[in-house]
């Protein structure tokens, strides 16, 4: 019996405190392994994985995506946190969130909870202080991430995929690297993308600007055909 692994994972994750990758450690064993970017297949080769097991056909996920449009260059507007699943990153993130809404109170905070809040909140430290983010004129909000998709938004982000949709649709994105949690920048983020603290987070917001694109297609593939792609490569397999 073959087995394949549809391997869409976001390398911010498995890193060290020095930074070493360790992506091999996570995989089950299998056959073949399907990418969704030549970027996330190259930092599994490079942690053990033989190139000849692996193959790159875009992710399904994102078949449904619009075409995109080019940003007009506007003023920001609304700022929007999207923390990953993980508790302590959206505590720290409520945290940072209440920061930004007294420094820019005249902007719209969003905090974009993962779709998976409703397991997120059956701990009681994150209901606690989601609770309080509306008494701090914080909005937390539960629905899809590409309703603010729109290039007068900021999105900050840590280790979620949400980042690079959003630069997908020209919306410019910090990876915020909280020393709460991390103090490693993985290789891959763009110079000018991320901040290592609070201050430099809001230095880059008020130079929102000049701060640089995501280069997504490093990412994955251009949205479209990645469904028949896995399916024709399955098929195609088939003993």
């Amino acid at each position: 019996i073959s087995v394949w692994k549809l391997w869409y994972f976001n390398p911010a994750r498995d890193y060290d405190l020095a930074g070493n990758r360790d992506y091999i450690k996570h995989l089950p064993v299998c056959d073949s392994y399907i990418f969704w970017s030549d970027a996330t297949r190259d930092a599994v080769v490079e942690s053990g994985l033989p190139f000849a097991r692996t193959v790159v056909l875009g992710n399904p996920r994102y078949d449904e995506f619009v075409k995109r449009k080019e940003p007009s260059g506007g003023a920001l507007t609304t700022i929007v946190l999207a923390p990953s699943i993980f508790i302590d990153e959206a505590l720290d993130f409520c945290e940072v969130a209440a920061r930004l809404k007294e420094q820019f109170s005249h902007k719209a905070v969003i905090v974009k909870v993962h779709p998976r809040y409703r397991e997120m909140y059956q701990d009681a430290r994150l209901l606690n202080r989601i609770a309080l983010l509306a008494q701090q004129g914080v909005q937390v909000c539960t629905d899809e991430a590409h309703n603010y998709y729109r290039d007068d938004n900021l999105f900050i982000c840590r280790s979620t995929t949400v980042g690079i949709e959003a630069a997908y649709f020209g919306v410019k994105v910090i990876t915020y690297i909280s020393p709460f949690y991390d103090v490693y920048v993985p290789d891959w983020l763009e110079p000018g993308t991320y901040a290592f603290s609070f201050d430099e987070l809001v230095d880059k917001i008020n130079e929102f600007k000049k701060i640089p694109l995501l280069r997504w297609e490093r990412y994955y593939y251009p949205p479209g055909r990645a469904t028949a792609r896995v399916k024709e490569f399955l098929l195609a397999r088939q003993h």
